[in-house]
């Protein structure tokens, strides 16, 4: 469990750096605490939901588990929902997370 939290850890520290391009906020947990939160909530609501969703499909089919018409069903929903899923963080992450940039006229 630490092994993977460090891990995860390093990965929100490398896209920092890569968006910000030098390693001072490498060091500063509260600006990774900020602006990744929102991805580890998200990578956490995609995870139970994939379960939940697989979970439901399992006892609704149980007498027919590996039939086309549950999959046929069961990834339209996983691909839609889950999208519409990714599309509530990222507006969030938009709404709450980035600031424009202090002048938009030299861009």
């Amino acid at each position: 469990m630490a092994v993977s939290y460090w891990l995860y850890f390093l990965f929100l520290a490398t896209l920092d750096y890569i968006n910000t391009g030098n390693l001072g906020p490498l060091l500063d947990i509260k600006s990774i605490v900020n602006e990744d939160l929102y991805l580890l909530f998200n990578r956490i609501a995609s995870m139970y939901f994939v379960y939940d969703t697989i979970q439901f499909f399992n006892k609704k089919f149980a007498v027919k588990a590996l039939s086309i018409q549950r999959y046929s069903i069961e990834v339209p929903v996983v691909f839609l929902c889950g999208f519409a899923l990714k599309g509530i963080f990222y507006f969030l992450f938009v709404q709450l997370v980035v600031v424009p940039e202090a002048n938009a006229g030299a861009l």
